[in-house]
């Protein structure tokens, strides 16, 4: 009953986005951690720096904006499932169906998935070295790829200041040519209102500002003076006719787009957090992450680290004989046993009673 309780307060903090969106900001902290979903328990994805300019695409009241993925941002792809272009910058999937993963610079094993690509789909590869993670048959090797287009990260709203909308270069071309009287001569004034109409949809699709195309040809239709021109003129009222739905259409699309992303970010901190509910009744994990083997020993054995969500490790795990952990290398679990500080390594070390996948494996 609580977890029903909760999932449906917690769904309530889901908003759809602001009317004033997309808008840009400033971030107002030294430095802004960036997430992959709007959870300060999610991965830690990358930091920005105080004067970085952002584009906020969504807000929900629980104090976190959804910001375009910032320009050095890149994921984790599994290299046998991409085929290498010839240029060697990028590649193509040829699998049906494979995961990406978060990821940070510095990292020693990729983060969580974030989404997916399909066959055919083309990625360009990062100048990053490629992780190497020991498995059963040797190494499972993961390329970095740049972020695929339109997707989002997550910042705390506190640390963005919000900046005035800018009139756009297209809205300057078009108060320009409102400026200009007619001439009276139908042809300079039906080329004029062309020439605005060609400067407006160079820009990007979401600014086209239509009205004063579609009012200009409409002026001028009545003093058509042949069926030629008054033909080119009805021709240009039904181009712009299916420009504005065009319009219309893309910002429909792109408003569902973010507010899916948004909820879809805000839905999986909602599981996280029930998750946490659910777990109360039972022993609580000594710590997660990802395991890997490290050089570091233990009363002279070797120590396996345990890789936290910032890619560096968290703790060194002694292990039991005959606990199998290589089936699972590269994948999350949680980790459960005794914790004491070891003053020699620095870290903590976990005397290993049992180890839980918290994902499946792929």
């Amino acid at each position: 009953m609580f977890a029903f309780a909760g999932l449906a307060l917690l769904l309530a903090a889901v908003i759809g986005p602001s009317n004033d969106l997309p808008a840009h900001g400033l971030v107002a902290v030294e430095a802004l951690d960036v997430y992959d979903a709007p959870d300060r328990v999610a991965f830690r994805s990358g930091r920005l720096r105080r004067g970085t300019t952002v584009t906020i695409r969504d807000a929900d009241d629980d104090g976190w904006l959804a910001i375009d993925a910032p320009s050095n941002s890149f994921e984790w792809i599994d290299e046998a499932a991409i085929d290498f272009e010839a240029d060697g910058t990028q590649a193509v999937v040829k699998e049906v169906r494979t995961s990406v993963r978060s990821a940070i610079t510095g990292a020693r094993v990729p983060g969580p998935v974030v989404g997916q690509r399909t066959r055919g789909d083309h990625v360009r590869l990062v100048d990053t070295p490629a992780l190497r993670l020991p498995d059963r048959d040797g190494y499972h090797v993961f390329r970095a790829i740049l972020t695929g287009p339109g997707e989002v990260r997550y910042v705390r709203a506190d640390g963005v200041e919000r900046q005035p909308r800018q009139t756009s270069p297209p809205q300057e071309v078009q108060a320009a040519y409102l400026a200009q009287a007619p001439s009276g001569d139908i042809k300079n004034d039906l080329a004029q209102t062309e020439a605005m109409h060609r400067a407006i949809v160079r820009g990007p699709l979401e600014e086209w500002w239509l009205e004063p195309v579609k009012a200009r040809y409409q002026a001028l239709l009545p003093r058509a003076n042949d069926s030629a021109t008054a033909s080119v003129i009805r021709e240009r009222l039904a181009v712009v006719a299916k420009q504005e739905q065009m319009t219309r259409d893309a910002l429909t699309f792109q408003s569902v787009l973010q507010r899916s992303r948004l909820r879809d970010g805000s839905l999986a901190a909602v599981r996280r957090r029930l998750a946490g509910v659910k777990r109360t009744d039972t022993p609580s994990f000594a710590a997660e992450g990802f395991i890997q083997p490290s050089s570091r020993k233990i009363e002279g054995e070797k120590a396996l680290a345990l890789i936290g969500p910032d890619g560096f490790a968290v703790a060194y795990l002694r292990v039991p004989p005959g606990l199998d952990t290589q089936s699972l290398l590269t994948r999350r679990v949680g980790v459960k046993g005794a914790t004491h500080y070891d003053e020699k390594l620095h870290a903590r070390v976990i005397a290993v009673s049992d180890i839980e996948p918290l994902e499946r494996a792929r």
